[in-house]
């Protein structure tokens, strides 16, 4: 299979020119166009660009604004969503690729995640996404998948490979409802791409997520961790707002059936807002600082137990969940996120 010109990979930055450097020297070495999208005040030097990487500098954008932009960029039949500091395998996109060209059924794939964070060139890893390995969103009906995937939630789409068409809508869709809540976009992105289809998840390595860097500090109301989704929503002063979140937001999907889907929206928020580790997850949310300290705390009191080799570790955690790998592809992993 030809896979030249067949995906691109959109990825935003801030203020890291260093996790930006490493992300290049990477993604320079596969066939798959990448255009990173930079909203820093000072625009990144960079020499000899490789042929396959397209770098816009952006300054007076903010994330959803650049988001926007980089649609018209897009002429690739696939496209997926990186960050400046984290790593899909070439095995894991190929893989997607294949799955996606010979099953028209699914509109998005994506496999498994390890997280990471590195101290002193030592990497200490974690299975991520675990719910992953196991919840499947894949039901004919999108009412069905809709609430299927917010019950037990955990990011697909967003961090999927995706056809193009429904990946435009759906960032199309995000960058309309611009509410000030934390990680909005998120759900909005994630409940469109399941009413547009179903997605395919497979159990092989397919992304490195990075823990060690704390989030840049955006200006956006929508990228500050203090406002949470879980007090906007069940806050009774917001129940204009919220009202107008779900009219705008169903309309979008489909103006005809947009009293259904308003409803189906918000039964399944009202859940995800409700389910226990929402609550955990969003308790630490209010200091990033606190939360990436836990973080690490927790994969170096692992290390130290196991006290095995970095990529060991790794390894015997993608045995031990019966997840598909590379050995090359892992070694060529290891020397960008030391």
């Amino acid at each position: 299979m030809n896979i030249n010109n067949k995906i691109t990979i959109i990825i935003p930055t801030l203020n890291r020119p260093v996790s930006l450097k490493k992300s290049i020297d990477y993604y320079k070495q596969f066939p798959f166009l990448v255009k990173y999208f930079d909203g820093s005040n000072k625009k990144k030097k960079i020499i000899n660009l490789p042929k396959n990487i397209e770098y816009f500098h952006l300054p007076n954008l903010g994330f959803n604004e650049r988001l926007d932009l980089s649609l018209r960029h897009i002429k690739t039949p696939y496209v997926i969503l990186g960050c400046d500091d984290e790593f899909y395998t070439y095995e894991g996109l190929i893989s997607c690729l294949k799955k996606l060209e010979s099953n028209k059924v699914y509109i998005s794939c994506i496999g498994q995640c390890i997280k990471f964070f590195s101290v002193n060139k030592k990497v200490f890893t974690s299975l991520g996404y675990e719910e992953n390995l196991k919840n499947t969103i894949d039901k004919s009906d999108y009412e069905t998948r809709i609430k299927k995937h917010l019950q037990n939630y955990a990011p697909k789409y967003i961090y999927s490979l995706s056809r193009s068409f429904f990946w435009k809508k759906s960032i199309k869709n995000l960058v309309s409802l611009n509410f000030p809540v934390f990680a909005i976009g998120e759900i909005v992105f994630e409940i469109s791409m399941a009413f547009y289809g179903k997605i395919f998840i497979e159990k092989k390595l397919f992304w490195f997520r990075n823990y060690n860097n704390i989030p840049s500090n955006c200006p956006e109301e929508y990228l500050k961790p203090e406002n949470r989704l879980k007090d906007w929503w069940n806050n009774s002063l917001q129940r204009y707002e919220i009202n107008l979140f779900l009219e705008k937001f169903s309309k979008l999907l489909d103006l005809k059936n947009s009293k259904l889907l308003k409803k189906i929206i918000q039964q399944s928020i009202n859940n995800y807002c409700n389910q226990k580790k929402v609550t955990k997850k969003m308790h630490f949310e209010k200091n990033n600082f606190i939360q990436r300290i836990i973080n690490k705390i927790n994969f170096f009191s692992y290390y130290l137990y196991f006290l095995k080799d970095d990529k060991e570790d790794i390894k015997k955690i993608l045995y031990k969940n019966k997840i598909n790998f590379s050995s090359k592809g892992l070694n060529l992993m290891f020397k960008f996120i030391k």
